[in-house]
């Protein structure tokens, strides 16, 4: 038995993952996700149901979260399209480091 939990350990690895959910933005603020760098802080104030998984070993994170369309303009007027990131339907924007992907409804990222 222990084999086969050691063998299974070693073919999976450790997870260095951290899911986080948030149902706003100001609550993600209030938790420090902005502060520790992991969601910058030009997302929509308006931002909600804000889903990420953090990699802590190859400092990755990827998320999604739904915005309030009225914010969409002011959004995407800070961050640079990237066409060659599109994919899915979904028109690509960088900010710094980050890539966001972001649905033709306007208020999906």
């Amino acid at each position: 038995m222990a084999l086969t939990i050691f063998a299974a350990c070693l073919v999976t690895g450790c997870d260095e993952s951290v899911p986080l959910n948030y149902s706003t933005r100001a609550e993600a603020d209030a938790d420090g996700l902005f502060a520790r760098g992991w969601l910058p802080d030009i997302i929509p104030p308006s931002s909600r149901n804000i889903s990420m998984r953090n990699d802590l070993d190859l400092n990755i994170s990827n998320g999604e979260f739904s915005f309030e369309q009225s914010d969409h303009d002011a959004f995407v007027s800070l961050l640079e399209r990237a066409s060659s990131r599109d994919e899915n339907g979904l028109l690509a924007y960088v900010y710094d480091d980050w890539t966001f992907w972001i649905g033709s409804d306007k208020n999906y990222c």
